[in-house]
């Protein structure tokens, strides 16, 4: 019943009979609820992650429910691979357990996710670092970038700076 009020409005039409009957018609809904939306999204959003990039190497924290306790699951590995913008962003983390390639996609404002810690930094030149897939040992490592002491200064008040803006 709220979607037909919020969807349909009514129009009357003429009937062979003389009558008049109203009969539904659609009509466009963004105007009235995007804003609304956009509200709601904006709600769900996590301020408190770090700025993850393509080649980072992350620790992740993810809620595990056990019966009737809950842990808290680490899973360290490689970024290679971002996706989605707003509360559907993601991110796929890959990494060498025991000589097999697990890779896992994190919802980066899931609820689930309880941690990201960036572990090192990772430099690369491609969006997608799918060709790791391939390589074994030593060939699926990438470079590292060192940050110092200034450039950790201006990332921090680059990100205060955006979250800032966010909050306006």
């Amino acid at each position: 019943m709220l979607a037909q009020r919020f969807f349909t409005q009514r129009r009357p039409s003429v009937v062979a009979s003389g009558r008049s009957r109203a009969q539904p018609t659609i009509v466009a809904a963004a105007p009235r609820l995007a804003p609304l939306i956009d509200e709601l999204k904006a709600a769900q959003l996590k301020k408190d992650l770090p700025p993850v990039q393509i080649g980072d190497t992350v620790r992740v924290g993810l809620l595990v429910q056990e019966a009737k306790s809950s842990r808290v699951q680490r899973l360290e590995g490689t970024v290679i691979a971002m996706a989605g913008t707003g509360s559907g962003k993601t991110m796929v983390v890959r990494r060498i357990f025991q000589g097999v390639g697990i890779e896992m996609s994190v919802m980066l404002h899931s609820k689930v996710l309880s941690s990201v810690e960036i572990v090192r930094r990772g430099k690369v030149r491609r969006a997608k670092l799918y060709y790791l897939r391939d390589l074994t040992g030593k060939s699926a490592r990438l470079k590292e970038i060192f940050v110092t002491r200034e450039g950790r200064a201006k990332a921090a008040a680059a990100a205060a700076a955006a979250a800032a803006a966010a909050d306006k």
